[in-house]
C-alpha cells in the first residue's frame, strides 16, 4: 500500500527525529490530535514497514560491519608504509579475532573446601 504525502512526511520526519508527535505536526496534522495520529501512523503495517527499512538502510550506512572492521585492519596490517605501531596492533586485533594468541593455562591440584569437607566426611564413616 502506498503512503499518502501526510504519512511520507510524518515517516521521514521520524526517521530524522524518533518523534512521533512532532513528526505529525511537521507533516501538517493538527497539533491537538498528533500525539494520537503519530501514535496511528507507527501502528499501521505499512508505514512501519516503511520506517524499519529506511531505519535498516541510514543504519548500515552507519555503523561498520564485522567485514569492513576486519577489512580495515588487514589495509592497516598490509600497509608497508604505515606506522609499525598502527601496523603491530593491526595484527594483534585480527590476531584476537582469529584466537591466534591464547595464554597458556596451567592448573594445579588445588584442595578446595568441598574437597575438605569431603575427606572430612570419608574420615568419620571410617572411624565408625
Amino acid at each position: 500500500m502506498a503512503l499518502t504525502k501526510k504519512q511520507q512526511l510524518f515517516a521521514d520526519k521520524y526517521i530524522e527525529t524518533l518523534n512521533a508527535t512532532q513528526s505529525a505536526i511537521f507533516a501538517g496534522y493538527s497539533k491537538k490530535t498528533a500525539s494520537v495520529i503519530g501514535n496511528e501512523n507507527l501502528g499501521k503495517p505499512y508505514i512501519k514497514e516503511y520506517i524499519d527499512k529506511r531505519l535498516g538502510s541510514k543504519q548500515n550506512n552507519l555503523i561498520m560491519s564485522q567485514d569492513e572492521v576486519l577489512e580495515g585492519l588487514t589495509a592497516i596490517a598490509r600497509n608497508k608504509k604505515a606506522d609499525n605501531k598502527d601496523r603491530i596492533k593491526a595484527y594483534q586485533l585480527m590476531g584476537k579475532r582469529y584466537s591466534i594468541f591464547t595464554d597458556k593455562v596451567v592448573q594445579t591440584n588445588i584442595n578446595s573446601p568441598i574437597d575438605a569437607l569431603v575427606k572430612s566426611i570419608e574420615n568419620l564413616k571410617n572411624e565408625d
